[in-house]
C-alpha cells in the first residue's frame, strides 16, 4: 500500500516532461563519456590540435589563425582552440580531455538550447528537441571526440534562438542582449565552420527589417557586428595580410569545376537524405527523404512563428546551396541546419493532439537510436591513443639531432599524433611543411616501401645524400630512420 501511495504522489509531482528531461540528460551524458578513453579518434586532425593547443597552454604560441576547413581549406578563427585548452591542461596534457571538452560543450549547450527556446515554442517541443540533442546517433557520435565541426549543431541553433528572442522582446534593454548574444555565438559559430557562411543571408534579411521598424537603429546594429568583428578581428588581420587568402580559396570552391561535383537533382537528393539520415535514421527511398524535409519545411513556413520561419529558410537556401554547387552533403557540412530541420521533425511529432501517441513516436524514435549506439561499447585491443604513443616511444631514442623530420607514406598519411607526444617528451620535430633539410627524417611508412629512398615524396627526395640507418616494424608499418649523411 504504501509503495502505491509513494508512485501516486510521484505521478502528481512529476510530470512527462521531467522525467523525459532526467532520461534524456542521464543518458546523455553516459553515452557521451562511456568507455571514452578506449574509443576516442586520435587521428591527424586530432593530433594537429593537440599539438597546436598543447603550445597555447604552456605559452610557446598564442593561437590567432585555427585549423583549416574541410571546405577549400580555408582557415578558421582560433576559438575552437581557447574552447577546448583549459580541458587539456586539467587532464595533464592526455587527449581524452579535448574528446571530454565536447562531450561538455554539447550538453551545456543543449541545456542552453532548451532554457533560451522557453516562450519560442510549445513546452513539448522543448523537451521533445532536447531529447534529439542528447539522444540522437549523431550527437552522440560527433560528441565524443575532439574536431572543430562537432560543436557547431548547438552555437548555430543556439544562434538562431537568440535571435529569435531579440526579434520578440518587449524592450530595448533585452533586444540589445539578445542581439549581441546572437552575434557572439554566430562569430564562435562560423569559427567552427564556414559553412555557416549558407546562411547569413535569412540573418541578413531578417536584420535589416527588424532594424527598419524599430527604434534605436544605430545601437542594435551596433549590437549586432561588434561583439563579431571583435571576436573575428584575429582572423581579419589574417585577412588583411595575406591579401584576402581565405576569401579567395572560399571562392574558388564555390566556382571551380569539381570532379566529383553531382547533378541539381543529385546534390538534392543527397542534400535531404543527409540530413534524414543524421536525424532520424537512414531510408533507402530518396523520394521519402525528399518528402520529409519537404514537408517539415512547408510546416516551418506555415506556422508563422519566427523560430520555425527561420529554421526553414536556412534549411531551404542551404539546401539551393548544395544543390547550384553540386557539393556532396557530407554530414557535417550540415551542422549549421541540423538542429533546426530536427526542431521542424519534433514540430510535426507534437501535432498529434493525444499525448499516448507523442510518447509512442518518441519511444519508437529512441529505440531506432538505440541500435545505432553500438560505437560507444566498442572494446579494442589498442586505443588511437595508445598507438600514437607506441609509435612515438618506437623512435624516441634514436632522435639524436634538434634538426629531425617525421613524415607518412603515402603523404596522405598524417604523422601528427605521433608528433604531439614526441614534443610532450621534450623534442621538437621540424614542422611539416618547413624546407630546412633534416639531419634525421623518421618516414612511417603504410604502403610501396620497397625503394622508400626513392620515394618521390619532397622530404625524402630532397636529401641528396642519404641512406637508412635503422628500420622497425610495428602494427603492419615500416618505419625508417633516414640520415643525411651531407650534414654529418
Amino acid at each position: 500500500m504504501f509503495i502505491l501511495t509513494t508512485i501516486a504522489k510521484l505521478k502528481q509531482r512529476l510530470s512527462y516532461q521531467t522525467v523525459f528531461f532526467y532520461f534524456a540528460l542521464t543518458a546523455g551524458i553516459f553515452l557521451r563519456l562511456y568507455n571514452i578513453d578506449k574509443t576516442l579518434m586520435f587521428l591527424g586532425d586530432q593530433g594537429r590540435d593537440a599539438i597546436i593547443i598543447k603550445r597555447l597552454i604552456t605559452f610557446q604560441d598564442l593561437v590567432f589563425i585555427g585549423p583549416p576547413s574541410s571546405i577549400g581549406q580555408i582557415r578558421l578563427g582560433p576559438i575552437y582552440y581557447y574552447l577546448t585548452a583549459p580541458f587539456l591542461a586539467l587532464f595533464n596534457f592526455n587527449p581524452v580531455g579535448l574528446g571530454v571538452a565536447v562531450a561538455f560543450y554539447s550538453v551545456v549547450l543543449s541545456l542552453l538550447i532548451l532554457y533560451w527556446l522557453k516562450g519560442l515554442v510549445k513546452e513539448e517541443v522543448r523537451f521533445i528537441l532536447f531529447g534529439f540533442l542528447m539522444l540522437s546517433p549523431t550527437s552522440i557520435e560527433y560528441s565524443r571526440f575532439s574536431w572543430n565541426p562537432n560543436l557547431l549543431p548547438y552555437t548555430a541553433f543556439l544562434t538562431t534562438v537568440l535571435f529569435c528572442k531579440a526579434l520578440s522582446a518587449k524592450t530595448v534593454k533585452r533586444q540589445l542582449k539578445y542581439l549581441a548574444g546572437f552575434s557572439t555565438l554566430l562569430a564562435i559559430s562560423l569559427q567552427l565552420h564556414y559553412s555557416v557562411l549558407f546562411i547569413l543571408p535569412v540573418y541578413a534579411v531578417f536584420t535589416a527589417l527588424f532594424l527598419f521598424k524599430t527604434e534605436q537603429k544605430l545601437k542594435k546594429l551596433l549590437a549586432v557586428l561588434l561583439p563579431s568583428l571583435l571576436l573575428f578581428s584575429p582572423l581579419i588581420l589574417f585577412e588583411l595580410k595575406h591579401q584576402f587568402l581565405n576569401l579567395r580559396l572560399l571562392i574558388n570552391f564555390l566556382t571551380e569545376d569539381q570532379t566529383t561535383q553531382l547533378s541539381f537533382t543529385q546534390a538534392l537528393l543527397d542534400f535531404a537524405n543527409t540530413l534524414v539520415a543524421s536525424s532520424i535514421a537512414t531510408y533507402k527511398l530518396q523520394i521519402i527523404n525528399l518528402a520529409i524535409v519537404a514537408i517539415a519545411l512547408l510546416s516551418g513556413i506555415i506556422l508563422q512563428k519566427k523560430i520555425y520561419t527561420i529554421s526553414s529558410l536556412n534549411i531551404l537556401l542551404t539546401a539551393i546551396v548544395f544543390a547550384v554547387t553540386g557539393i556532396e552533403s557530407i554530414t557535417h557540412y550540415l551542422f549549421a541546419v541540423l538542429v533546426g530541420f530536427q526542431l521542424l521533425i519534433t514540430l510535426l511529432i507534437t501535432q498529434f493532439k493525444d499525448k499516448k501517441v507523442v510518447l509512442l513516436f518518441c519511444t519508437a524514435l529512441i529505440l531506432l537510436w538505440a541500435n545505432n549506439y553500438n560505437f560507444v561499447f566498442i572494446h579494442p585491443e589498442k586505443t588511437q591513443i595508445q598507438k600514437a604513443k607506441d609509435y612515438a616511444e618506437l623512435i624516441f631514442n634514436d632522435i639524436n639531432s634538434n634538426s629531425f623530420q617525421i613524415i607518412g607514406v603515402p603523404f596522405t598519411k598524417s604523422t601528427a599524433p605521433q608528433r604531439y607526444f614526441i614534443e610532450l617528451k621534450g623534442k621538437m620535430p621540424l614542422d611539416e611543411t618547413s624546407p630546412e633539410v633534416p639531419e634525421e627524417l623518421f618516414v612511417y611508412c603504410y604502403e610501396s616501401c620497397d625503394n622508400i629512398l626513392g620515394n618521390n615524396l619532397w622530404q625524402i627526395a630532397v636529401i641528396k645524400d642519404k641512406k637508412i640507418e635503422k628500420t622497425w616494424q610495428i602494427d603492419n608499418i615500416k618505419v625508417f630512420k633516414i640520415i643525411n649523411e651531407a650534414n654529418r
